[in-house]
């Protein structure tokens, strides 16, 4: 090595370790200044909300937070950029999509082999487009908090999070880390950076420390994520300083260059024509709507229920709350039964409450008093009784005759007499003649005609006949007429 390259390295080290000096002497002027109470705890990367408090009120990220989330990404080109910011807002879809390509024979496919495998699966396109680098699947699999705060971030502010990206790249190649390579093409559109592949056929993803390549990090509090590359991603030298590249991945040309960003008017262009052919057999079998916009929108439906961390978002894009649970006392009075009067009838009558002590004590008897004596006095004349007034006999009148007490009494009230509908008779049973009295005695009648209309039995001739013996008459008894004893001396009743 030449003594000047040598001599020009061994300055550009100098500097460097001068600029982490005074940046540390900056800090700890900083810290030192600052009350014991203000100190912080521990300089660590943003703690992420858990699940449990999903949905709650959030301060509104600032630069430092955004930069610090999209530091490990900032310098990826354009395409894959945007390919990773649209997959991060499915978290649960790339989780799966990582578990997918990790079976050996899907890491296997490759190219139409690899189109054909993913195109009757479920995953929105981003996350299809990412299965050719299964590496950045891994990544954000492994850190799902980073993925799914950066995933919130890009939904509910796409404009502030393209103006980051745009600031690192800014930094970047203010420190002299972002310019066009034999694997990227680096394109300044006034103020803003397109990378783009430098080959169509391949890409090649920038690896480098986050702390280093943007230069004097302005946010000590908020130092930058920075991801290691994992095994067989980046098989170059240590990077020191600058940016290296990764193993070249082949580009599968209908997952690639169907997104592109509008840095000027802050929006994430969609070839819909593109995007269809990726979900076209679900919309072939599934009748999907096809995509007719041409800017990104998040769909709900690739989120898989996953909650968003942001109130404004989860008020944004929450389902249909559903219908309230009814209480069975609703029910009932919606069927028409009256639970106030159950509930009177049911509830006990209360018990009368106890005077208090002072109104139920009764009031003490005045005492007797007993009068004077009075002294006698000159008796009295007898009073004569005032003659009573003359009886004047008033007459009855006399009682009414019965004649004359029908003429005069009024003639009762017919009331109309309701017909009502006679119920049907049970029959009787079989040997019963209840109510058939008529028809029994009919019955009966025309049985006794038959009878004697039938002709009598001829009687056998005289000569057949045997004589009839006479009669013996009892001879009279004898001993002064009683009755003999049988032979056998038993007596006879």
């Amino acid at each position: 090595m030449p003594a000047s390259a040598g001599g020009n390295e061994e300055t550009r080290m100098r500097t460097r370790l001068i600029r982490i000096a005074t940046g540390l002497f900056a800090l700890a002027s900083v810290i030192s200044a600052m009350p014991p109470a203000a100190w912080p705890q521990t300089v660590t990367p943003v703690a992420p909300v858990p699940a449990s408090e999903a949905g709650t009120p959030q301060a509104r990220l600032g630069e430092a937070e955004l930069d610090q989330l999209l530091a490990p990404v900032a310098l990826y080109p354009d395409q894959l950029l945007g390919q990773i910011l649209m997959a991060s807002t499915y978290p649960l879809e790339v989780v799966q999509a990582n578990r997918w390509v990790r079976d050996p024979k899907n890491a296997a496919l490759k190219g139409d082999a690899l189109a054909a495998a993913l195109e009757p699966i479920d995953w929105d396109p981003s996350v299809k487009s990412l299965v050719p680098f299964p590496q950045i699947l891994a990544m954000m699999d492994q850190r799902l908090d980073w993925m799914q705060n950066l995933g919130d971030a890009f939904i509910a502010r796409q404009d502030d999070v393209m103006e980051s990206v745009q600031r690192l790249r800014r930094q970047a190649a203010a420190a002299g880390n972002l310019r066009s390579t034999p694997q990227q093409v680096v394109t300044p559109v006034g103020p803003d950076y397109v990378i783009q592949p430098a080959n169509p056929t391949v890409v090649y993803v920038p690896v480098y420390d986050p702390a280093i390549v943007y230069g004097d990090w302005a946010y000590p509090l908020y130092p930058p994520f920075y991801f290691a590359p994992p095994p067989g991603f980046y098989t170059g030298p240590v990077i020191v300083h600058g940016v290296g590249f990764s193993i070249g991945f082949t580009i599968v040309r209908v997952f690639w260059g169907w997104d592109d960003w509008d840095w000027r008017r802050h929006r994430l262009h969609v070839d819909h024509d593109r995007y269809n052919v990726i979900d076209r057999y679900f919309i072939d079998h599934d009748r999907r709507p096809r995509l007719a916009r041409d800017s990104w929108q998040h769909d709900t439906y690739h989120r898989r229920g996953v909650v968003y961390h942001d109130a404004a978002v989860q008020q944004r894009f929450r389902p249909a709350a559903p219908a309230p649970a009814i209480a069975p006392a609703q029910r009932r009075a919606w069927r028409g039964y009256d639970g106030t009067a159950r509930a009177a009838a049911v509830q006990p009558a209360a018990r009368p409450t106890a005077r208090p002590a002072d109104t139920v004590r009764r009031a003490a008897p005045a005492p007797r008093e007993f009068a004077a004596p009075t002294p006698p006095t000159a008796p009295r004349a007898p009073q004569v009784a005032a003659p009573h007034p003359p009886v004047v006999q008033r007459l009855q009148p006399a009682a009414p005759t019965p004649a004359a007490r029908a003429a005069t009494q009024r003639p009762p009230e017919r009331r109309p007499v309701v017909q009502r509908p006679v119920a049907q008779q049970k029959m009787p049973p079989a040997f019963q003649s209840f109510a058939r009295g008529a028809e029994v005695r009919a019955e009966s009648q025309r049985g006794r005609e038959s009878r004697q209309t039938i002709a009598p039995a001829k009687p056998a001739p005289a000569a057949s006949r045997p004589a009839a013996k006479p009669a013996e008459r009892p001879k009279p008894p004898a001993h002064g007429g009683k009755d003999e004893p049988p032979a056998d001396n038993k007596p006879r009743r």
